[in-house]
């Protein structure tokens, strides 16, 4: 009869890697060395002798000014709410409070 759960034998959650080989050491002691040789090789890559074409600026201009002009609309929209919640107001002005019962 073939087996409906292969990730259960018996009850028992089997690992998914296999089993453990009691010979081979864990890597978890090495972890903090590997993250601080990454971050290094971060900080200082080797060199790259890249060529970025007129284009590439251009994109790269675009893209600037595209953000700046979202941040500015999105000023817009949202111009009068802003300035209510810096004066401190409700957005929805003044209600009476026995409207609500």
């Amino acid at each position: 009869m073939a087996d409906r759960n292969p990730g259960m034998s018996d009850g028992i959650a089997v690992d998914p890697f296999g089993p453990r080989r009691p010979g081979w050491p864990s890597f978890r002691p090495h972890l903090p060395w590997c993250a601080l040789l990454g971050f290094c090789w971060l900080l200082f890559p080797p060199p790259t002798y890249a060529y970025i074409d007129p284009g590439t600026g251009s994109y790269l201009v675009q893209v600037v000014i595209a953000g700046l002009l979202g941040v500015l609309v999105s000023l817009k929209i949202y111009w009068a709410r802003i300035r209510t919640f810096l004066k401190g107001r409700s957005p929805f002005g003044r209600r009476d409070p026995a409207e609500h019962e």
